[in-house]
């Protein structure tokens, strides 16, 4: 019996051994792959180094090449950078706040054009009396002034909303409105009086080129050039001074004073011209 169970030993023994060297050949053959995948890993880790060597030199280049400032240009350059753009708004941009007065303007001039196509410019009973020529021409002006005078105030309601004016400066506004359209009647009256349909038709194409140049980029360059001639222009300048609170609102209003002083001129020719009777209308018709 203790020699069956020696046999038996043995035999375990035997295969015991075996099993140990069929596992020490599958570690060397686990051993011999890691060592064959260590060998890409190292290739790897050496093409990473260079990369980073390469990235660090490139670095060490740009950071040579940035531009050092002293302190008072540090500080130069900072006011500028936090300095918010700004734009001046004397120009009339198609729309917004800068084109109301460019709007308000013309809707003046097209209600003073508008009167004389209801009112009568010169009275022909008035030129018959002997009444003073100055005197007949406030006959045609004034009702078309105070038209003009309400138009004003008119607009200026109308553009409340979007102009946002505090109380004082919307007074203000409609102040010079008022006095625009009393201006704008001062000169449609003349050019009615002295020249009828021909200075209606003067009168609108004011209004053209007072848009053309105000709201159209690519009108040629003749209406930017006319219109500082209109009587348009220093209405423009008077109400983006008032709404700006600058010196061109006197510059307009000074402008408008003479446009309507150049209206009623010609009012008075026109009255002069009319009340000279000519031989021919003496002569009775044959």
């Amino acid at each position: 019996a203790g020699t069956q169970q020696s046999a038996s030993g043995a035999a375990q023994l035997a295969d015991g051994a075996a099993q140990s060297a069929s596992g020490a050949s599958q570690l060397s053959d686990g051993v011999s792959q890691l060592a064959t995948g260590i060998t890409p890993l190292a290739t790897g880790a050496d093409q990473s180094a260079s990369g980073a060597a390469s990235l660090a030199s490139g670095l060490k280049t740009a950071v040579a090449q940035l531009p050092s400032y002293d302190s008072g240009e540090r500080t130069n350059l900072a006011s500028v950078a936090s300095e918010p753009v700004t734009q001046k708004a004397s120009g009339t941009a198609a729309f917004g706040a800068t084109s109301i007065p460019l709007f308000a303007s013309v809707a003046l001039w097209l209600g003073a054009l508008a009167s004389f196509l209801v009112l009568q410019a010169v009275s022909r009973r008035a030129l018959l009396t002997s009444r003073a020529a100055g005197l007949i021409a406030l006959d045609g002006f004034v009702p078309a002034a105070v038209l003009g005078a309400v138009q004003g105030v008119l607009v200026a309601a109308i553009m409340q909303p979007a102009l946002h004016l505090d109380a004082g400066h919307w007074f203000g506004f409609a102040g010079v409105a008022v006095g625009v359209g009393i201006a704008f009647a001062a000169v449609n009256h003349g050019l009615v009086a002295l020249l009828g349909g021909i200075g209606r038709f003067l009168s609108m194409l004011v209004v053209v080129i007072t848009l053309a140049s105000g709201i159209v980029s690519t009108a040629p360059a003749f209406f930017d050039g006319a219109l500082p001639w209109l009587p348009t222009s220093p209405a423009i300048t008077a109400l983006q001074g008032v709404i700006a609170s600058s010196s061109d609102l006197w510059r307009g209003l000074g402008g408008l004073l003479l446009w309507a002083a150049f209206g009623f001129g010609l009012a008075l020719i026109a009255i002069a011209r009319k009340r000279v009777v000519r031989a021919s209308q003496l002569l009775p018709a044959e």
